[in-house]
C-alpha cells in the first residue's frame, strides 16, 4: 500500500498516524499530529489484523459496510464471492482493499 492510501484508511477511521517528535526540549516523545506522549499512546494502528475488526466496526457505524461488500463484488477483475469466502480472503486482504475503495469513492 502507499503512503496516500494508508492516510485516507486513517482518516475514515479517525485514528492518528502518529509522528513522533523526538526533538522536543525536554526529549520527551510528543506525536506532532495528536500531541500525545509515545508512552502513553495504547491506539497505535499498525494496519494488521488486530485493526481489521475495529475498521469493520467503523464501517458499520457509518453504513458502508454494504457498499464495502457490493463494491468488491462488482470489480470485473475479480469473480463474485460468496460471503463464506469473501471473510478468509478479506483477512488476507482487508487493507489493501479498504484502500482501493476509498479511493474510488472519494
Amino acid at each position: 500500500m502507499t503512503d496516500n492510501q494508508k492516510k485516507l484508511i486513517f482518516e475514515y477511521c479517525g485514528w492518528c498516524q502518529h509522528e513522533w517528535d523526538r526533538n522536543n526540549p525536554y526529549n520527551d516523545d510528543i506525536c506532532k499530529i495528536c500531541g500525545k506522549l509515545y508512552f502513553t499512546v495504547k491506539d497505535d494502528h499498525l494496519l494488521d489484523g488486530n485493526d481489521i475488526l475495529e475498521a469493520v466496526k467503523i464501517m458499520e457505524s457509518k453504513g458502508d459496510w454494504g457498499k464495502f461488500y457490493a463494491f468488491y463484488n462488482k470489480i470485473g477483475s475479480r469473480p463474485v464471492v460468496l460471503i463464506d469466502r469473501f471473510i478468509p480472503y478479506l483477512l488476507q486482504n482487508f487493507f489493501p482493499l479498504m484502500a482501493e475503495w476509498l479511493e474510488v469513492r472519494k
